[in-house]
């Protein structure tokens, strides 16, 4: 059972409402159909009820709701998750757009892109009803290193524990024994201190060479 918070509506008018705790199933919270969220996230049923509390309520409901309901958004949502060696490019290269990460890689160079698929060495895919949501490709010698080079998650589904699942997956494929490296996106730097991963002060590397023929 989990405590969640709830205002009640200020029927007194004196603009003070009160705080009671109620009890939720979270079997039952997780099977709860939940409208397209018009607001931040917040449910629609929810929403409803907001026009009866104090103004002050209403803006602090809408702040905290989202982050109550984003575990519950996702347990709505069946994601389903998979090694996928043979992903098509044209499915790669769409997530990619509707991620962050088209902005820095060549999704216009189809030849590229096939190779970044073909010779990788683990694909881990997140696919909900079959569409593809996230994605993760890896480098490894399953044995010391693991290069994840790509962390995508379309956009609209960001912030539901997608890409924390790919990276996890994607480490589990390549071998736990294995020191799981990658460099973050500038946007990103501070998501994966969240998930439990740690800084490296020291990385060098080479940039490509922009005459190299492929």
């Amino acid at each position: 059972m989990r405590h969640f918070p709830r205002l009640r509506p200020d029927r007194s008018n004196q603009g003070v409402s009160e705080r009671e705790s109620i009890h939720v199933c979270e079997d039952e919270v997780a099977t709860q159909s939940v409208a397209p969220n018009p607001i931040r996230g917040v449910p629609v049923l929810y929403l409803e009820r907001l026009i009866e509390w104090p103004s002050e309520s209403v803006g602090m409901v809408l702040r905290v709701m989202p982050k109550l309901f984003t575990n519950i958004r996702s347990a709505s949502v069946k994601v389903s998750y998979q090694s996928e060696p043979r992903l098509e490019c044209s499915e790669f290269i769409d997530l990619l757009r509707r991620s962050t990460l088209s902005a820095r890689r060549p999704v216009a160079n189809e030849q590229i892109m096939q190779g970044m698929l073909d010779h990788a060495d683990v694909i881990v895919t997140a696919r909900i009803e079959g569409k593809l949501v996230g994605v993760s490709r890896a480098i490894t010698d399953f044995h010391y290193c693991t290069y994840l080079s790509d962390l995508a998650v379309d956009e609209a589904y960001q912030h539901r524990g997608i890409g924390r699942e790919l990276v996890l997956r994607t480490h589990l494929e390549a071998g736990l024994g294995t020191t799981l490296i990658l460099l973050a996106a500038p946007a990103a730097r501070e998501y994966y201190p969240k998930i439990g991963m740690q800084r490296h002060e020291s990385c060098w590397y080479f940039p490509p060479n922009p005459n190299t023929v492929h």
